[in-house]
């Protein structure tokens, strides 16, 4: 959020509104500037909310589902031969949590420790097991727990 104001002999202008997430504001004015003007700028960092974190655990999702044998997150493979890398994508993340992946018999296939700033909520997965083998096709579980905030479990699914 960006407020400014000048009060002065001309016009004054007052902008109170959001800001991109990241990247550069502008500042106008109609008022010519001159050597005793003045400015100041004060920036705050970003917070996190408990509470609004336990009502997010909701969007918490996996990005694609369903995995159709592959996705365009996947980087493209230059002058390289075989299959590269398989991943998916969870996303809405709060900043420390871990999240375990299990098979429909609750076998569990992989653990991921998720700890990042606020601004990052995503997580990449290999589709690996904890044992380094690539998964099978199938639906799976996760179980997305974030100590002190509370948990989330989905399924998702990777078909040929």
């Amino acid at each position: 959020m960006i407020k400014y104001r000048y009060n002065g002999v001309s016009k004054y202008n007052i902008y109170n509104g959001p800001t991109k997430f990241c990247g550069e504001s502008k500042i106008t004015t109609n008022k010519p500037l001159d050597r005793y003007d003045k400015f100041e700028f004060t920036i705050t960092g970003n917070e996190f909310s408990d509470s609004k974190a336990r009502n997010d655990l909701d969007d918490i999702f996996v990005v694609p589902d369903p995995y159709i044998a592959a996705n365009t997150l996947e980087p493209r493979l230059i002058r390289q031969v075989g299959r590269g890398q398989r991943r998916v994508d969870f996303v809405n993340l709060p900043p420390n949590c871990k999240i375990s992946i299990f098979t429909m018999s609750g076998q569990l296939v992989q653990e991921i420790e998720h700890d990042s700033p606020v601004e990052s909520g995503r997580e990449p997965w290999d589709m690996r097991t904890k044992d380094g083998l690539e998964v099978s096709f199938g639906v799976y579980i996760y179980h997305v727990d974030a100590p002190g905030i509370g948990e989330k479990i989905g399924r998702f699914a990777i078909i040929k």
